[in-house]
């Protein structure tokens, strides 16, 4: 007998929908009447209890559940309570379209807004025969009658015995999103594998992560988590006894701060997202919070930046904050993720929203930040997410996409730049489930879209969302979207780390909770998600491994071409591995190669693309240029940033052809326009702007009145303010006048006497302009003298909540430095701060190009202010830094090349000089501040044809100067810079790069360093063209072999007894065979005297340290002002134990002293 298909409603307490009757006030059963957007989609969520069976065996083991949870939340809302018809098709085996099983059916939708139905196959076909074994897909479709329509009228739909075909025809008929799986005739499985199977696939949902990697050595820890649910600041936060679409949004009792505690203490995820709906915030301050304003909104908005800070503990749980755009009334809508933008995008109050400027009254019901249609507009969201960049720099994900979203996936540089992820699973949006044993529910699959996206020319990686809206975050769905983040970083997981990740795309979308999945080159230089050019060739390597020991079934490589069609099918399968390598040589072109992995229980895994250019000529790169107007502007476009120099150039390289949104942005300024769109293919120069930064005009500090200023009679005086998001009030005045000044304000531009937003114009010259919730950013006072007057002046901002600042120093001038939305750039001698901040966490991140900053992020947690948050920075990379009065001799350059140094000229400084001396050949010297100067962009060029040249400043700006050495014709050289007056430091050591080597050896020839002790195997320490130096030729080489030790030691110097302040500050390269989390390997940082007693030991660094190869080095840096006095030596003491061995490499080793 063939089983048929059974229908019922879907129990609450298994399949994860509330129970029971939903109450509505007749006013939003009126209102559900008229034209509203629709917010979610009909979806047909599929699963199955097994994903290989065999019909031999006996009972329900030889049978296959197959169901769909029919899910429509906007009938839910709308109270339409119609009816189902739907049909599964089961084809195979294999790629085979032809049909073997069929079955159709009908069901009304409960009271939620959903309805259940089921299929015992027994692995037979229509005919009652057994089918071949082999892999088979099964398909369930459904299509949704209102209840509304009159069923008398409409015989076709009124027949019980009507089916899915039947209504085809019929008018007003609407489509569920289907889906499509797979289950497995397996003829061989035995009956104790079939039931591990299916004992997996329901107990795998519990299943604990494990963050280290299981394949040792893997530069990177696994993070688990969710990028998509939400709170009641917008239709989530239900509790989940009584969770349902069709309940009022904002009505939930779990906020933000909730959400996050839910996920981090009871599903035990390592980050979670929350991403509200941007057109529900007034919904539900409608709903939680009356009466409406338009500042409650944009509060909200900025509350959960804040609560995701606060929420966030480094090394344990990261809490990110995002809006979930758009809606899906029409099919070229769609719902997109902007992920940690400090502004919230909309559209609402209006009434066509499809317009290039708002319809709402600003101030009033404007109710967002940044004004983007609803409609026919993805490509100006993509634009405003540029604009409006988290720390990391815009991130998004395109969400459960169908075919003709997003304007049809409308696809330029700002579309690649904002979106890294696109959703290959998600839901099931309102599972009531708070058990993960009852989370197997079963999800949509988006596959086929992602393929669309990449065909397009996306750079997207996929999500596996859980699209949560009751709180059970992280148990109601056992999918997980996890992030790669290099276990060099310490502590590994923080905000910074994770968004990130993101940007980089190095994700994986997996259905199991705990699945380890790892892509990329067979070397580890490369791992999902990057983007690179290889030779002709490259060597690929996948690993898919399980803490709890789940085998695989088959893994598949998928490659293919942006362009080149639509993929339907895998390049490679592999049956029965949990790891494989391809050598693959597709010639030349671009290619973007994934992995999907299915476990043996049926669980889906999908890794991010590489994309990897083989061959021939790397794909052209072009460049903007232009002034920004201001020196030390950070300039975007499409993901690119550069930091204007001291002129105000700019320029931002590498990248491809394409149109671009350039835009500038410095604390205090106004640019004009703000904005630039500018196309590439070819380099596009000239693209200026202007800024009024105060210039001669004068920054006022909220609540600090500045006296004695005057101002001529008519004439005019600025004065600027920086006001934070979600300010309630604005207070600029005059107080004290001496005579009759008027007083006119004005948002983001300098008022005039015809331009303004407040003028009191009164004749007593103490004047007040008042503005209520002001909009973030820089306003304007502009002081007219009706008649000459001094008077004083004070600005005065009232914030949602007490704010607080961050203050400290970047070392080095100019660096732009970002946390929680607000950025400042850092003065000449390096100072930075970062005002208006709500109370919280922050993750502190400086940034600009040429440098690297120890440490990369700081967390900083305000209220009270906080101060003295320090970094050091690294002006070079790869370059030689260069000390005042020192010689770097044995330097090279080839024809043609170039060789850059870099040194820190200090406040104050009277002259700076560089020169090269004992050329063999003709070199030229280019120098030039704050960039690396080139043929055409420089300071100073001597040009002679000597070799030996000098580059003069006479009081040199502080901060960063850079030396270009190019040859003319290839050749040898000394280099010197020295800097005269201010506070320069002194190097107390010689040879800080091991530089006057010139063979391998453990003695120095100038007696710099020598090795003074060794046991076990003895090799040179000192390395002479070495092949992982940190910059030059040479380095130091410690470790290496297991049961050995080796002491370095510098020369004897001593600390100046006057000296403030004395730092010592090598770069250190780990490589390490040691696993886990036991420092068995230790190198000793230590101060010695001329006896070799030990002074101090300043650290002391192990196996744990591993950086990501044996060319990447971490600057580490102590201070050493408690020696001052003492003659000591630097000494470097590595000992390795009995097992496994790590190397140290150490290189560019300075002592300085001011």
């Amino acid at each position: 007998m063939v089983p048929s298909a059974r229908l019922h409603l879907l129990p609450a307490a298994r399949y994860g929908l509330a129970a029971g009757l939903m109450l509505v006030v007749l006013a939003a059963v009126a209102a559900a009447e008229a034209p509203v957007d629709r917010n979610d989609q009909f979806t047909a969520y599929i699963g199955t209890n097994a994903f290989q069976f065999s019909p031999l065996h006996p009972g329900g083991l030889g049978q296959v559940r197959l169901f769909t949870v029919l899910s429509h939340p906007d009938a839910a809302r709308d109270r339409d309570f119609g009816r189902t018809f739907w049909r599964l098709r089961i084809t195979g085996p294999g790629a085979s379209e032809q049909m073997v099983r069929y079955a159709r059916g009908a069901v009304w939708l409960d009271d939620q807004g959903a309805a259940y139905a089921e299929f015992y196959w027994d692995g037979r076909d229509t005919e009652g025969n057994l089918v071949p074994a082999g892999e088979y897909r099964y398909t369930f479709q459904a299509r949704f009658v209102s209840n509304r329509l009159k069923l008398a009228q409409r015989p076709a739909i009124a027949r019980m015995t009507a089916g899915y075909d039947d209504i085809e025809a019929e008018p007003d008929v609407e489509e569920a999103f289907a889906s499509t799986g797979r289950v497995v005739v397996n003829y061989g499985l035995d009956e104790e594998g079939a039931a591990y199977n299916r004992e997996s696939r329901v107990g795998g949902a519990c299943a604990l992560q494990q963050n280290t990697p299981l394949a040792s050595g893997f530069g990177y820890n696994f993070y688990y988590g969710s990028t998509h649910s939400h709170s009641n600041y917008s239709d989530g936060g239900q509790d989940p006894g009584n969770c349902a679409s069709g309940n009022a949004n904002g009505s939930g009792a779990f906020g933000p701060d909730q959400v996050y505690d839910y996920a981090r203490n009871a599903a035990g995820m390592d980050y979670w997202i929350i991403t509200d709906h941007n057109h529900l915030f007034e919904e539900a301050v409608t709903t939680s919070n009356p009466p409406l304003t338009e500042a409650k909104v944009k509060q909200r908005y900025a509350y959960g930046l804040a609560a995701a800070a606060s929420a966030t503990v480094d090394g344990t749980f990261v809490a990110l904050w995002g809006q979930e755009f758009g809606v899906l009334t029409n099919s070229d809508q769609g719902h997109v993720i902007v992920i940690e933008s400090p502004k919230l995008f909309g559209w609402d109050s209006c009434s066509s929203c499809t317009g290039s400027t708002p319809e709402c009254s600003a101030g009033s019901n404007c109710y967002f930040d940044v004004y983007v249609p609803k409609r026919y507009a993805y490509l100006t969201l993509y634009a405003r997410s540029v604009q409006y960049p988290s720390a990391a720099g815009a991130l998004g994900i395109l969400c459960h996409p169908d075919s003709g979203h997003f304007d049809g996936f409308a696809y330029n540089a700002d579309a690649d730049a904002a979106m890294q992820g696109i959703a290959v699973r998600s839901g099931l949006a309102f599972s009531t489930s708070v058990y993960c044993d009852d989370a197997n529910v079963g999800s949509s699959d988006y596959f086929a879209r992602w393929m669309t996206a990449l065909n397009k020319g996306f750079h997207v990686a996929p999500t596996a969302e859980q699209d949560s809206h009751c709180n059970n975050h992280g148990v109601a769905v056992p999918t997980r979207t996890v992030y790669l983040i290099p276990n060099s970083l310490a502590p590994v997981l923080t905000r910074a780390n994770l968004m990130n990740a993101h940007k980089a795309r190095h994700f994986f979308a997996t259905e199991d909770p705990n699945l380890q999945l790892i892509f990329g080159t067979a070397d580890n230089s490369h791992i999902m998600g990057d983007i690179f050019t290889a030779g002709t060739s490259v060597d690929l390597r996948v690993a898919a491994l399980d803490p709890d020991g789940e085998s695989t079934y088959a893994i598949e490589i998928w490659r293919g071409q942006i362009g080149g069609g639509v993929l339907t099918s895998a390049y490679k399968s592999y049956s029965s591995q949990s790891a494989v390598t391809l050598t693959d040589a597709p010639g030349t072109g671009t290619w973007y190669y994934f992995v999907h992995v299915t476990q043996a229980d049926g669980h889906d895994a999908y890794s991010a693309p590489m994309w990897i250019t083989f061959g021939g000529t790397p794909p052209p790169t072009y460049s903007i240029a232009g002034n920004a107007g201001a020196a030390g502007a950070a300039v975007t476009a499409g993901g690119v940033s550069a930091t204007a120099d001291a002129s105000g150039n700019y320029t931002l390289a590498g990248l491809a052809a394409g149109t671009y949104t350039v835009t500038p942005s410095k604390s205090g300024c106004t640019f004009t326009p703000a904005t630039l769109s500018v196309t590439v293919g070819p380099s596009a120069t000239g693209k200026n702007f202007t800024a009024a930064c105060g210039g001669g005009d004068t920054a006022l500090t909220s609540g600090v009145t500045l006296s004695g200023q005057s101002v001529a009679k008519s004439a005019w005086k600025y004065y600027f303010i920086t006001v934070p998001a979600g300010a309630t009030q604005l207070v600029l005045k005059t107080t004290g006048a001496s005579a009759d000044v008027d007083i006119y304000s004005k948002y983001n531009a300098k008022p005039t006497s015809s331009s303004y937003d407040c003028r009191p114009y009164s004749s007593s010259g103490n004047e007040t302009c008042t503005h209520a919730n002001p909009s973030a950013g820089t306003w304007w006072l502009g002081v007219y003298g009706y008649a000459a007057g001094t008077f004083a002046v004070t600005g005065t901002v009232t914030a949602g909540g007490t704010t607080y600042s961050i203050a400290g120093s970047t070392g080095t001038a100019g660096a732009t430095v970002t946390a929680g939305g607000a950025t400042a750039v850092s003065d000449a001698s390096g100072n930075y701060t970062l005002a208006g901040l709500a109370a919280g966490t922050y993750t502190v991140t400086p940034s600009k190009s040429g440098c690297t900053f120890t440490p990369a992020t700081l967390s900083v947690t305000v209220g009270p202010n906080a101060t003295g948050k320090n970094f050091t920075a690294a002006c070079g990379g790869g370059d030689t830094a260069l000390a005042s009065g020192v010689t770097l001799s044995g330097q090279s350059v080839a024809q043609g090349a170039w060789k850059y140094y870099f040194i820190t000229v200090p406040a104050g400084a009277s002259a700076l000089e560089f020169k090269t001396t004992g050329a063999s050949g003709d070199v030229d010297i280019y120098s030039k501040y704050s960039t690396k100067p080139t043929s055409s962009s420089y300071d100073c060029r001597p040009y002679t044809s000597s070799g030996n040249e000098t580059c003069t400043h006479a009081n040199p700006s502080a901060g960063t100067w850079w030396l270009g050495v190019y040859g003319y014709a290839a050749a040898s050289f000394a280099v010197t810079a020295t800097v005269a007056g201010g506070t320069a430091e002194t190097e107390l050591l010689a040879n800080v790069g091991f530089e006057s080597i010139t063979a391998s050896t453990n003695s120095a020839p100038d007696g710099s360093w020598v090795r003074s002790a060794y046991t076990g195997s003895s090799f040179n320490v000192l390395v002479a063209n070495g092949a992982y130096p940190h910059a030059g030729s040479d380095h130091a080489y410690l470790g290496v072999s297991n049961s050995s030790s080796q002491t370095l030691d510098s020369k004897a110097v001593t600390i100046p007894a006057g000296a403030t302040a004395a730092t010592l500050s090598f770069w250190l390269s780990v490589v390490t065979s040691e696993t886990g989390s036991t420092a068995y390997d230790k190198l000793l940082v230590q101060l010695v005297n001329g006896s070799g007693a030990v002074v101090a030991t300043l650290a002391t660094l192990s196996n744990l340290d591993k950086t990501a190869g044996a060319g990447t080095y971490a600057l580490k840096s102590y201070n050493a002002i408690a020696y001052k006095g003492q003659t000591v030596k630097v000494r470097f003491k590595a000992t390795n134990g009995s097992s496994y061995a790590t190397t140290f490499r150490v290189d560019d080793v300075s002592l300085k002293s001011r």
